[in-house]
């Protein structure tokens, strides 16, 4: 019984006031939160005793309900946190955090020395917010990734994700692990601002799905015009791509090719089926894998008049900051008007995912649309 009712307060405790130094965690409603507590008087007696010697023990404060002391009740207060952990034989929260806020400082001095300013903004990062991320990263995971930064950049685009795995850490799936915490993270604060970084390797071989009327022009002098309907580049004919130009004679009259950029895959097909004006077509996939990146640089080195069309949520305002960094890419239907026009469509965003809006890069501030879209989606809390 004991265990059960510390363990309910372990997993309020991250996440409350008290861990950020506010009013003390406090939880009702026992009989929903432990119900084989209240399954028999007896039972219920056994846990109504193990509270009072809990608050004996100075680790939590009982308040009764009027005139039922003893008897009832109605709320239990953590007292001593560390106490708490103490007793279950855990960690302390605080003091995980603080540790790994001491590894990833160390680690964003030491990338910034060596030169490497995209690993030192992604370790700075978790050292801020070590308070969120304790119980999903741990100092090891950031020893790792430095390791990742610190090899070389050629070795690391080379070799497939787990024979890296293996050569860093002697494990084939330590790569993916560290990626779906500190990838995640790497590419909502780092990517946009360091398109070029080496990163973390990507999971799948990079591809780049396009379409349109176009002539792609290679390294080597080849050109290749693009059929009907969409085709996939992989990541070596993307990467020795050097131009895209149109083979629209009215579009070639105007001199300027119309490109599009499309996050979601699905609305990029529906693109590739009906261009609406658009000579060529580029799925970003979400955020642009190594291929797709080497297709929009093309775009720019071409003179490509770009836009972009990405979801209405921090995260496709972050990805349209990076595809613009890549080829000056403007929105195409991401602005207040098209988000109040499909408002009846969109979706609940958490805590988490507004404060994102907190973190999207300054360029993005300077796209047409993009400051009052950002104030709207904060304003309802929604996401088309």
């Amino acid at each position: 019984m004991e265990r059960a009712i510390l363990e309910a307060f372990a997993e309020a405790y991250p996440a409350s006031a008290q861990r950020r130094g506010g009013r003390a965690l406090r939880l009702r409603n026992w009989s929903a939160r432990l119900p084989a507590a209240f399954a028999s008087a007896a039972a219920q007696l056994t846990f109504l005793d193990t509270m009072e010697r809990l608050q004996q023990d100075g680790i939590v404060k009982l308040k009764w309900k009027k005139r039922r002391e003893g008897d009832e009740l109605d709320s239990a207060e953590l007292s001593a946190p560390r106490k708490l952990y103490e007793r279950l034989g855990l960690d302390f929260a605080d003091d995980l955090a603080e540790k790994l806020r001491g590894s990833a400082r160390a680690a964003s001095t030491a990338a910034s020395e060596r030169g490497d300013p995209a690993a030192s903004v992604l370790f700075g990062y978790v050292a801020e917010h070590a308070d969120e991320l304790y119980d999903r990263l741990a100092p090891r995971d950031i020893d790792d990734a430095d390791r990742l930064f610190r090899h070389p950049a050629g070795d690391t685009a080379r070799l497939p994700l787990r024979a890296l795995s293996i050569v860093l850490y002697n494990d084939s799936k330590r790569l993916e692990r560290l990626a779906s915490v500190l990838g995640q993270l790497y590419e909502r604060t780092v990517r946009p601002s360091y398109p070029d970084h080496t990163g973390f390797p990507e999971r799948s071989y990079p591809e780049a799905a396009v379409a349109g009327c176009v002539e792609l022009v290679f390294k080597d002098g080849t050109a290749w015009d693009l059929g009907p309907g969409a085709v996939s580049l992989s990541m070596e004919a993307a990467a020795n791509l050097v131009a895209i130009r149109p083979i629209n004679k009215k579009a070639s009259l105007a001199g300027s090719l119309r490109a599009l950029s499309v996050e979601n895959k699905e609305t990029f097909h529906a693109f590739a089926r009906d261009p609406r004006g658009f000579d060529f077509m580029v799925c970003s996939g979400g955020r642009p894998n190594r291929a797709a990146r080497s297709v929009l640089r093309a775009l720019a080195a071409s003179g490509a008049e770009v836009h972009h069309a990405g979801a209405l949520d921090a995260d496709g305002i972050a990805i349209l900051a990076e595809v613009a960094g890549l080829c000056g890419a403007r929105p195409l239907g991401m602005d207040r008007a098209t988000f109040d026009r499909y408002l009846s469509y969109a979706r609940e965003l958490d805590r988490s995912l507004v404060s994102r809006l907190d973190s999207i890069p300054a360029a993005a501030l300077e796209l047409d649309g993009i400051p009052a879209l950002i104030e709207r989606i904060r304003d309802t809390g929604r996401g088309v």
